[in-house]
């Protein structure tokens, strides 16, 4: 069985979706080992184009999902992507697997999170406002914590009501804010408690509760969110996600389904971005050309507009050797492998590299980057279409 991590190299936003399809077929699982609802991978296949969330980015090749436990399930989001997908057939052609030990997170997380965000000011982490962190938090408080298990129990009311009328004040008592009107109206709004309660049900009945048999596949893909820049162990913190986003979680996972060989394919464009506030040492004053337009990552209240860099390829190969190289505990056949997106939307790209600035052509450019990241296989994609990607 054939087993590849897709894993972003920067910031986030480096095209993992396209590259998760790229590698998926009818017969592979997706395995989303990171992350929540706040990521957005965009798929364009066949004409088709959707920004997942919940579902596995190799969906519209017919790939089945898992959840595993180190996903963040959020059964509102999840039933808003369900109707955005139903447009296209595919949602009751594929599968959902959900470890029963992932997090959940509720209508209140989301609350907290805006609520934070908002009193911080001009001092914001770069939040996307999905209440991710905030789920990590309250499942490390005793009464307070939700999992996909917890979701089928008879008390579940109970629960819900005790984590909107206590927990939330204790938190916001610890973060030192007021609770303003409209928060305190929408935490006593019965109407959104049940509506949640309904969103609950409707996500329960359309997943699989357990480890799906991965040796029935022909492939697993494991699915990345955000990138090694953002990883919680960055030297970026707290302008960072309360994420693994590289290898050891999905080594972890490797360990437990008995995969002995993994390619991991790192995915950069060739520019970088970072959406939302914190350090970005590559920043340019304007996107790499005038014409750029990113439709996935529009500017909002707490991340704003997104940022472009140019190609730091000493960063990016740092990272990336770190990540690989790193002792873990499971001993496992690596093979290390890069991607590039989006070279179709470059002509001449401004890139850095051992220290020097270059502006070569996409061509020579990506010959450079191949040799300089010492990898077998470069995948380059070279349009929207995830399947229209070269390797060599």
């Amino acid at each position: 069985m054939e087993s590849i991590a897709v894993i972003g190299a920067g910031f986030g936003d480096e095209g993992k979706g396209r590259m998760t399809d790229y590698f998926s077929g009818p017969e592979s699982l997706v395995v989303r080992f990171n992350g929540g609802a706040q990521a957005g991978h965009t798929v364009v296949n066949d004409k088709r184009r959707h920004v997942f969330h919940h579902f596995g980015s190799g969906m519209f090749s017919g790939a089945d999902t898992y959840l595993s436990r180190d996903f963040i399930c959020n059964p509102i989001m999840f039933v808003r992507e369900v109707d955005d997908l139903s447009k296209f057939n595919f949602v009751k052609k594929t599968s959902i697997f959900v470890d029963e030990r992932s997090r959940v997170t509720t209508p209140y997380d989301m609350m907290i999170n805006e609520m934070s965000e908002k009193a911080k000011g001009s001092s914001r982490n770069g939040s996307c406002g999905f209440g991710i962190n905030e789920t990590v938090v309250r499942t490390r408080q005793n009464g307070f914590s939700l999992f996909v298990s917890d979701l089928r129990n008879s008390d579940l009311r109970k629960k819900l009501d005790c984590i909107r009328k206590h927990y939330v004040d204790q938190r916001m008592s610890f973060l030192g804010i007021s609770i303003p009107k409209e928060y305190r109206d929408y935490l006593n709004d019965d109407a959104i408690f049940e509506m949640y309660l309904v969103d609950i049900e409707m996500f329960m009945e359309m997943i699989i509760i357990g480890h799906p048999n991965v040796h029935i596949y022909e492939n697993t893909v494991f699915e990345g969110a955000q990138g090694l820049m953002l990883d919680m162990r960055h030297k970026f913190f707290p302008h960072v996600t309360n994420s693994n986003t590289g290898l050891s979680n999905v080594i972890d996972l490797c360990s437990e389904m008995d995969i002995t060989d993994l390619e991991v394919v790192y995915v950069m464009r060739p520019y970088m971005t970072r959406h939302g506030d914190g350090p970005f040492p590559s920043q340019q004053n304007t996107p790499p050309f005038c014409d750029l337009v990113d439709e996935t990552n529009i500017c909002n209240e707490y991340q704003g507009a997104i940022r472009f860099g140019y190609f730091d390829a000493d960063a990016l190969r740092d990272e990336i050797n770190a990540d690989f190289n790193r002792g873990y505990k499971y001993e496992i056949k690596k093979k290390k492998s890069i991607a590039i997106t989006c070279c179709d939307q470059m002509k001449t790209v401004p890139f850095k590299m051992n220290g020097e600035m270059k502006d070569k052509s996409i061509f020579d450019f990506i010959q450079e980057v191949k040799g300089w990241f010492d990898v077998d296989t470069l995948y380059v994609g070279i349009s929207k279409d995830a399947k229209e990607t070269f390797y060599g």
